[in-house]
This record gives structure tokens, sequence and C-alpha cells, in this order.
């Protein structure tokens, strides 16, 4: 209102304020601003325009103007008041703060009035200067600290900290927050971190967080911290295989370009394969890169062998082929223990046949003679087997005919796990076709375990209450007759049957 009327008055010839003589215009007048440095930082001082002579109607200043005066418009006055009450005015900023100083205050100011700088310390805003992000890491062991953080300049000048700019030194950024938005979206997506806050990485989350880093870094992104080239260790693992009988350890080992000797865990570095990342936790700190042509090639052979070694700390029977076909593809010689598999891994093309108990007596069928010879050869080869013919074909004979002869040098002694209700007919066709065999039925209230009888036939209900007796004793056989009855193997019988020693079952 008084800018227009100003304007109008200018027109004006003759003008009196209180009795003297004045001009009006139509132009406006500004406080004035200074920028001083002090110990801490910088003060910003915001005072009249020293022109203005006095403040006549809120928003409108006599001014100094040559010998005379001239009434004027006040700018600023959002800043000042209308009646210039709120100057001088002046405001503290530690060097912290600066760049809020530098890249907001001022050119606000600037906007609205000169601003005077009275000092050579105060940094130069540099508008070339973009964001990116840089991430410390630190270690423990398996498990990383990481934090993010959004930075102007390389080295960098400034921080972006708690959405504030703070200036480490030299130069002042103008910030972009789109672009910082975009930088901390690219973060997010790369490595799942959020600028400025810290996550840690535990267990396999850190193995699959240094697989995400390593990739980063690939693409130029800055890594900081705790000794980043220790932590990402550019080793080559090679398998290193041990093996003791028909049981294996495995070892991946190697030297990092350190000149360190370092090693992985088989089953860590398995499961990183598994889960498709390119590193492995090392022993003693750090990751290295996967050895992937190996994995490529025998990973799912040896996943399998680990595998068959979790509940019992020993390789399971049905995966000894398995190893002997890695100790081929390596060229480990293998130990002779594996020897009896051959066929299986060199090429299977028949049974050998089974020499039969000379005490035998019986005449086998075809389907028989093939039984026995199959049995024979699983417990050559150290394997257990189930032989599941139909009912009637004659699988007690087989089992008995498939029994080592009674020599006077060893004593290979046969544990008949059955039905009660067929434990006679076992008696009868044991004393019908192996005559050369002492048998002792392990029945009854009054029962005693003959330690001299090649052949013991006993229930499932007396094994699972004689379970200790009968896992004292030393099996060269064991043979579980309708063995649908430990299906279940959580049951106390079924737990009963896994603790009988035997080398065959």
């Amino acid at each position: 209102f008084f800018q227009g009327l100003l304007r109008s008055l200018a027109e004006v010839k003759h003008l009196e304020l209180n009795g003297k003589p004045c001009r009006a215009s139509g132009d406006s007048i500004a406080p004035r601003a200074r920028v001083e440095a002090t110990k801490a930082g910088f003060r910003v001082t915001i005072e009249r325009h020293p022109d203005v002579l006095a403040v006549v109607l809120p928003g409108v200043a006599l001014v100094r103007d040559g010998e005379g005066a001239v009434l004027k418009s006040l700018r600023g006055t959002e800043l000042t008041g209308k009646r210039l009450q709120n100057l001088p005015s002046t405001r503290e900023y530690p060097k912290a703060k600066s760049a809020e100083l530098i890249t907001t205050i001022l050119p606000a100011l600037r906007e609205k009035m000169d601003v005077d700088v009275l000092t050579d310390e105060l940094p130069q805003a540099a508008r070339h200067l973009r964001p990116r992000a840089e991430v410390q890491i630190t270690q423990e062991g398996g498990s990383i600290s990481a934090f993010a953080v959004l930075v102007y300049g390389d080295p960098p000048v400034a921080r972006i900290d708690n959405d504030e700019l703070v200036i480490l030194g030299g130069a002042v950024p103008v910030r972009d927050t789109g672009e910082e938005k975009q930088v901390a979206d690219r973060l997010r997506e790369d490595l799942g971190l959020i600028p400025g806050r810290r996550q840690h990485f535990r267990a396999e989350a850190a193995t699959e967080f240094a697989t995400r880093l390593d990739r980063y870094r690939a693409r130029a992104g800055r890594v900081t911290g705790d000794a980043p080239e220790r932590f990402l260790r550019k080793a080559s693992l090679s398998p290193q295989l041990s093996i003791s009988g028909s049981d294996f350890s495995l070892e991946f080992s190697g030297t990092a370009d350190d000149g360190k000797a370092v090693s992985a865990d088989a089953n860590a570095v398995l499961k990183a394969w598994q889960q498709g990342l390119d590193l492995v936790p090392l022993s003693d700190g750090g990751f290295a890169p996967l050895p992937a042509d190996f994995l490529s090639q025998h990973g799912h052979r040896v996943l399998m062998l680990l595998s068959a070694k979790e509940q019992k700390d020993e390789l399971a029977a049905y995966a000894k082929p398995q190893l002997l076909q890695l100790c081929r593809d390596l060229d480990y010689p293998a130990p002779p223990e594996l020897a009896a598999l051959a066929p299986l891994v060199d090429g299977f093309e028949g049974l050998p046949e089974a020499k039969l108990p000379k005490t035998l007596n019986a005449t086998l069928r075809h389907y028989q003679e093939a039984g026995v010879s199959w049995l024979g050869f699983l417990r050559q080869a150290g394997l257990g087997g189930v032989l599941a013919d139909d009912m009637g074909l004659g699988k007690t004979l087989q089992a008995l005919a498939s029994l080592p002869e009674v020599t006077t040098k060893q004593r290979k002694r046969t544990l008949v796990v059955c039905p009660t209700s067929v434990l006679m007919n076992w008696r009868r066709e044991a004393n019908k076709f192996r005559p050369d065999l002492t048998v002792c039925v392990y029945h009854g209230a009054k029962r005693e375990l003959d330690k001299q009888a090649d052949l013991v036939l006993t229930s499932y209900a007396l094994l699972r209450l004689d379970r200790d007796a009968l896992a004292a004793e030393t099996w060269n056989t064991l043979i579980l007759d309708e063995a649908q009855t430990i299906k279940n193997p959580d049951s106390q019988v079924a737990q009963a049957a896994f603790s009988i020693p035997a080398e065959f079952r």
C-alpha cells in the first residue's frame, strides 16, 4: 500500500513532512547484513541501512538523500519488523554449520538486502561437487559392522548428518537433495544399507553381505574402514581331501595375496555355494572368493557327502560310492576299504557270483542265487541292503545262504530280529538249511543269551526291552525280518535297532 502511495506522491512537486520539505520515491530501502569471522565460526548481523533517518510510519522511512531527505518504503520487514524494531539482529554459526550459512542463509539474505562479507575465512560455495556414498566396514571374526554415509567431494569435504550438511574442510558444496535421494536408493538396493544408520551382519547374513559388498566395490563403490583389503581377501582356495578308512574330511585352503595361509570350512563353502554367493567366510576372519571351478564340477557330490556325515559325524555307508568317485575325480588314491565299490564307479556290468557255504542244505533257484550274490556284494562293499522279494519266494533261505561259514579261526555271529509269530519258523529253516549254525532262541521269561551261538533269534519286543544287553554283544550280521516294524525312526524299537553294532545289516 505505502509503496504505491509513495509512487503517486513522487509526482507531487511540493511535499512537506512535519513542516519540512521532502520528496517521495517509489523505490524501497533494505537493511544491510555483514558477515564476520569469530573463534567458533561466523557471525551474521542485520542492521538498519545507515541512510535511514527515521521510521515515520510502519513500513515507511525517511532516508537521507544528498542534503535533503526522501520517503521510501522499507524492504525485508518480515525480518526487521515494520518499524525496524528487531534490529540490530545477530546470529552465530559454528564452523560445522557453515554449510547452511553459505548455501542457504546468505543466498536468501542477498535476495532481500546487501551482504558485506568482512572475512576471508568464509569458504566458497562449490556447485560442481556431487553427492556419493561411502561405506565404512569393521569386522570381528565372521561378523560385519557397516556404516554408510552420504558425502560430497573426493576426498570428502562435507557429509550429510541427520539431513544436515556438515563441513569437513575446504569448499562448501551446494546440496542437491534429489540426487542425494537417488544415491541413497541405490545404496539400499545394492547393499541393504541406510545412510547414517549402523547395521550389523552375522553368520549367513555376513557372508551374503560380503558378497554384495564385493560386487559393490567392483562397480567402483567406495569402501573404507577396518582394512577392507584384509576383510575381502583375494585367495585361491583349493580342496584338501583326507581319507581315513572309509571316512573322509575336507577343507579348503590357499594363500592370500598378502602371503598368509588361509582356510575355510567345507560346510561353509558349500552353504555359500548353495545360496548363490561369491564369497565364503575364512576360518581366521575375512572372506575369500569361492572355488567356483571346483564347485561347478564336484559341488553336488561334495554336498551329498557332507550331508551323509551330519548325524554321526562319520560317512554313512550309502555314500561310500560317491566318496570313491570323488577320489577318482581328484586323482586321490582310494583306500583299500573302498576297493570293493569299484564296480559301482567304474561301470557296473553285473554282480560277482557269490560263493555259497559248503554246508548249505538247499538248491537255490536262479533269482535266489542273484539275491545271495547281491547280499554278498553289499557285505564285501561295506553297505547295507533291503531284500524285498515277494512273499513265498524264499527270503529267509537267501538270508541264511548269505551268512558266513562257521570256522574255528573266527566266530561270526548273527542276530535275527523278527515278529514273535515267525521265531520258530526261523529256527526250523536254520536247522534245515544251515545245520552248521548253532541256534539260540532268545525269548520267554527265562531267556538266556547263548554267547557261543552262531545265530541268535529274538523278537522286536525283546529288542526294545533288552536293548542294552543285545547292543553289548559283537555281531557280524544283523537281520531284521518284517523290517517295516521300524518304519518310524523315532520309535523305541527303531532306536534300539539303530543301537545294535553289526558289520553287515
